[in-house]
């Protein structure tokens, strides 16, 4: 999925995501795939909206929250996030102060 659109656009889209973050069910899938999906988005919109992917990023700041498992996965998240090439400050700075709180 590639995210190239309008500003208009991106906010539809941080209001689905930031839905998308809010859910229990989906978000906090056992299998991770709720952080991996988000994991993506947030790298591809740092791209076009550093300032909406850092929001984003935000959901995983409670990580430390979760059960083990989720624990893992969602850090690891994090952790791919912050050793991308070419990360914005923005995303890097909310990314890494999750891991490091």
């Amino acid at each position: 999925m590639t995210l190239h659109m309008s500003i208009h656009r991106q906010t539809a889209v941080y209001s689905l995501i930031g839905g998308f973050c809010g859910s229990p069910v989906n978000f906090h899938a056992k299998d991770g795939s709720g952080y991996n999906f988000l994991g993506e988005i947030v790298l591809q919109l740092d791209k076009i909206n550093p300032q909406v992917a850092s929001r984003m990023v935000s959901a995983f700041s409670r990580w430390r929250r979760f059960d083990e498992s989720r624990q893992k996965l969602a850090k690891a998240q994090l952790e791919k996030i912050i050793s991308a090439n070419g990360l914005s400050e923005n995303v890097f700075e909310i990314a890494s102060k999750s891991l490091a709180v």
